[in-house]
């Protein structure tokens, strides 16, 4: 067997092995977040938004997480039936809302992110720091390579940004 035809059985075999490990890590996510009244998407949107500008349109958050302007007007209007965020017109442009976060988001915030830490806990345990920085750096390097081929710019990166 030639060296080519190795790597090409071997990438093969890891990418397989990360689209299995992917939607397995989904489905205990999924399980875990069932004790609690939010999909992950929603935790995922509520997250996003504690870290974002109080004026960020829903524009710059599709863009930013990589989803259509409907999808998070659609994911914004459920969060604020159910009462995990409120909008309120801008002060320094009426033309926006400012989404801010209730205490009822605070709290299932709090609660999600206990989830969060023991799915973590769980997928890691047994790797040491070293093993994490060297799989997150893999990893960036697949998605640099992905972006390219989808005609994205990419960063150039010299290390682990952990």
């Amino acid at each position: 067997m030639s060296l080519e035809t190795d790597i090409e059985i071997k990438t093969y075999g890891v990418m397989k092995l990360f689209a299995f490990v992917s939607r397995r890590h989904k489905k205990i996510f999924e399980n875990m977040m069932r004790t609690l009244p939010l999909h992950g998407s929603q935790h995922y949107l509520l997250v996003f938004l504690m870290s974002a500008k109080p004026d960020i349109s829903q524009k710059e958050i599709a863009e930013e997480l990589k989803v259509s302007t409907a999808a998070i007007a659609v994911a914004l209007k459920r969060l604020e039936s159910e009462g995990y965020i409120s909008r309120k017109v801008s002060e320094s442009d009426n033309r926006f809302n400012e989404i801010v976060i209730t205490e009822k988001g605070r709290a299932i915030l709090s609660e999600s992110s206990k989830i969060f830490k023991k799915l973590n806990e769980l997928t890691f345990r047994n790797f040491s720091s070293r093993d994490i920085n060297d799989f997150y750096f893999a990893l960036n390097k697949i998605n640099d390579n992905l972006a390219l081929a989808e005609g994205a710019e990419v960063k150039n990166r010299k290390g682990s940004n952990l």
